[in-house]
């Protein structure tokens, strides 16, 4: 049941852009740290150009402008070398972006990217990192070359709810054994928002492809197996 949190109020805000802040992986970007919530990431080749080189090893920091928002960076394009310059057929040495949770390569990792894997991806700092900031890591071999680009903005972390449900007339509360075809009740059981939100939404994900809205609902399943539905 996936429950989305509003607040019980609107604010009106005028929303004022200021000068885009672009974010080079040249060499002279090491270990800086850029404060922006409008930030254009791109590599050492710059707009338009060639794209990066070999034997970059380049980490910038990115963290909000604005207290208490976390970063949010897309990856318009990342198109990164294949060509492995690693003679060991037991050892793979590509170019690839290492992605942190925080304001340093210290912090929890979000993964390590190569090829085209982070294309048109989403990377957020997570409700775990306090400093709202992400850390990338871009490293090329002596072989082959690619480029990436990025756009990084803020967000405002959202009080994250907590769901709660029941299975009706189970065994348990958490477990029923039907047969095939057989509808299920489901029902909430006490969910709710943090001081200032309110639930307005409740989702089901019954876990062989369908869902269902509502805090009360049916569900049979076609196939004979074991499923763990998720609220």
């Amino acid at each position: 049941m996936r429950i989305i949190a509003l607040t019980l109020f609107v604010l009106v805000l005028q929303q004022v852009w200021g000068q885009q802040t672009t974010i080079s992986f040249a060499s002279g970007s090491n270990g800086q740290t850029f404060n922006t919530c409008n930030g254009f990431i791109i590599d050492s080749g710059g707009q338009g150009g060639p794209g990066y080189s070999n034997g970059e090893n380049v980490t910038i920091t990115i963290c909000p402008d604005t207290p208490g928002e976390i970063m949010n960076i897309v990856f318009n394009l990342f198109a990164l070398s294949t060509v492995d310059d690693n003679p060991s057929p037991a050892i793979t040495n590509l170019d690839y972006m290492d992605v942190y949770d925080g304001n340093s390569t210290a912090a929890p990792t979000l993964g390590t990217y190569s090829g085209n894997q982070l294309q048109g991806v989403v990377i957020q700092a997570t409700a775990l990192n306090p400093t709202g900031c992400l850390t990338l890591r871009f490293r090329s071999n002596s072989t082959g070359t690619g480029m990436f680009t990025a756009s990084a903005t803020c967000e405002t972390p959202c009080a994250t709810p907590t769901a709660a449900g029941v299975i009706v007339g189970g065994a348990t509360a958490d477990s029923i054994r039907v047969c095939v075809g057989e509808l299920v009740d489901f029902a909430n059981n006490g969910s709710y928002a943090e001081p200032g939100f309110t639930l307005t939404d409740y989702e089901w994900d019954f876990m062989d492809g369908s869902s269902a809205i509502g805090q009360n609902v049916s569900h049979s399943f076609d196939t004979p197996g074991q499923y763990r539905v998720r609220s």
